[in-house]
């Protein structure tokens, strides 16, 4: 019982890297490398109302707002951080950005407060966050809205942009709206108190997260925002300095975590950061998310799993393989009805045939052709197989999280699509089996009935000789009495009916002969579709054809020496085998 409560407890504590999941808040003891975007980002934050935080898809804005700016807030008490998602808009399903924001600046609760005295109708965003500071006199009051991921905001209608953008505006802008000043101005009830509470500045403070490609989009707001690019921070890759703290600090951390404290060698230090270093970067700058993915691998699989505590070069291994491993243990993780259609989307769908890149699917077209549902898709998401973009006509499109991932599955797909082709030439083998099975059994049956017709034909011969030697014999007779004659008559018309009947036999058997001949024609037509669809097979995947297939081909062909197409079909096997190093 105690080794069970143990593990299990040591099940809950977290580990010292999260992987390909953005940081959390209660992660910040082990979010190192983004020390001096935390300052400088936190700092423009004090000063200015509006910030936009821009950087590349995958570069840690989530992280650095999660576990950077929301614990500086809460460790220096200067404004309550309030992250807001809008998800991107679905017709009929979708909360409107204004309903989201006041949702979480309030929790979904209403604060009854000296406003309701005012215009208790009143549900602006403004009387929000005014309700809020009217309760509190702390740094609670003074909200710090944190919209990551902005971009969704693009696909919802113009008029519920149009109207989220007029009431952030008056949080932003206005001390007072002047409909509350009237109505303070004539409430006599109000005392001094009550009107020093309402003139209180908000002092709020707005944060747009947003993806680098999507910073043309901020141009709509200016209508009611002309100041929104005025103050913006970019979120670059990790230099190697700062790659190198989110590799070792973590690891030798303090604390409660699922894992005891461990050190990387140099060498392996060194090798690592060789591989996440992008190479189209002059800084050799690194991607954080793939960071992340391999150090945890690393935590998991090597302390955790086998109790290392200094992680050398041979230990770390070929981070490509690693991430090869990361993808199909994804895949595998997931329901198995569902692993084929996530196999095909990525595989088929997400990476381009020739050119080894990413490629971005809409929903819709991903439900339709790959039979993908939107449940897949969210655990394919959650897995960080695939990233997910609003669109800006409505839903999601979908991509592979990282570049690195691509060659993983390119060999994924060319071992699956190797294993369909061997699959279905078995597939052809055993229906050509089956067909050939049943011809044979069809061409036993026609053989019973040659042999029964030409039994029947020997029988007639027979019948028609023993009716030639009566009627002699009759003739005899009737030389010697003529008293016999009406016996002979009667003998001569049985000689008749006996030649009909070997008439009647030979077309019997003239007819068998001819069906069978038909038989054989059809047997060699059906041998020949079953082999061209294998040799399709064969031909398209290249690979080697079995020699019994040539020598079948062959006895076709002798059988059919005018037909252009097998001889064509026959030379392809011929030189396929001749070239394939697999059939030597």
């Amino acid at each position: 019982m105690a080794n069970e409560t143990k593990k299990q407890s040591a099940s809950q504590r977290q580990y010292r890297y999260p992987g390909v999941t953005p940081f959390t808040t209660e992660q910040s003891s082990v979010f190192f490398g983004r020390q001096r975007d935390t300052d400088e980002l936190y700092r423009l934050i004090r000063r200015e109302p509006l910030v936009v935080l821009y950087g590349k898809s995958g570069l840690g804005k989530s992280s650095l707002i999660n576990a950077g700016i929301i614990p500086r807030c809460r460790e220096e008490g200067t404004h309550n951080p309030i992250i807001v998602r809008f998800g991107a808009w679905t017709e009929g399903e979708s909360t409107t950005p204004l309903e989201a924001t006041k949702t979480a600046l309030t929790g979904g609760k209403k604060i009854n407060t000296l406003l309701d005295r005012l215009l208790p109708d009143d549900n602006s965003l403004w009387a929000c966050a005014k309700s809020r500071q009217l309760t509190t006199t702390d740094a609670l009051a003074r909200p710090l809205l944190l919209f990551d991921q902005f971009e969704e905001l693009f696909s919802y209608p113009e008029v519920e942009i149009a109207a989220f953008l007029s009431d952030l505006a008056e949080l932003l802008n206005t001390g007072i709206p002047l409909r509350f000043r009237r109505m303070a101005e004539s409430d006599a009830t109000l005392t001094d108190a009550d009107e020093e509470r309402l003139e209180a500045p908000l002092d709020a403070r707005i944060v747009f997260a947003i993806r680098s490609d999507r910073m043309h989009l901020l141009d709509r707001l200016k209508d009611h925002l002309p100041m929104v690019l005025r103050h913006t921070f970019e979120l670059k890759a990790l230099s190697q300095k700062d790659a190198t703290d989110a590799i070792v600090e973590p690891a030798r951390a303090a604390g409660d975590f699922a894992t005891e404290a461990f050190e990387y060698s140099p060498a392996a230090l060194a090798s690592l950061l060789a591989y996440l270093a992008d190479e189209q970067d002059k800084d050799g700058r690194v991607e954080g998310i793939l960071l992340q993915m391999l150090c945890e691998h690393y935590e998991r699989k090597l302390v955790e799993g086998k109790g290392l505590r200094l992680l050398e070069q041979q230990h770390t291994g070929n981070p490509d393989q690693v991430v090869q491993q990361y993808y199909e243990e994804k895949i595998q993780v997931l329901p198995a009805d569902q692993q084929l259609p996530a196999r095909r989307l990525i595989e088929d769908g997400l990476v381009s045939e020739g050119e080894a890149m990413r490629l971005s699917l809409h929903e819709s077209f991903i439900i339709q052709e790959f039979g993908a549902d939107k449940t897949l898709l969210e655990q394919l998401v959650d897995s960080r197989l695939l990233r997910s973009e609003p669109f800006l006509r409505g839903g999601y499109t979908y991509e592979l999280s990282h570049d690195r991932l691509v060659p993983p599955v390119l060999k994924a797909r060319s071992q699956r699509r190797e294993e369909e082709a061997r699959l279905e030439a078995a597939r052809l083998e055993t229906e050509r089996q089956r067909k050939l099975e049943e011809a044979q059994r069809q061409a036993e049956q026609e053989r019973q009935l040659r042999e029964q017709a030409q039994a029947g034909e020997r029988r007639a011969r027979q019948r028609t000789r023993l009716a030639a030697g009566v009627s002699v014999v009759a003739l005899v007779l009737a030389a010697v009495a003529f008293w016999s004659y009406s016996m002979a008559q009667s003998s001569a018309k049985l000689a008749t009916e006996k030649s009909e009947e070997a008439e009647a036999s030979r077309k019997r058997t003239e007819e068998a002969l001819k069906q069978s001949n038909q038989f054989l024609a059809k047997s060699d037509k059906l041998n020949f579709e079953n082999l061209e669809g294998r040799v399709r097979v064969i031909l398209n995947g290249r690979l080697c054809p079995p020699e019994k297939w040539l020598i079948e081909m062959q006895e076709i062909t002798g059988r059919h020496p005018d037909s252009l197409q097998l001889k064509k079909r026959l030379q392809e096997l011929q030189t396929l085998r001749n070239q394939n190093p697999d059939c030597k």
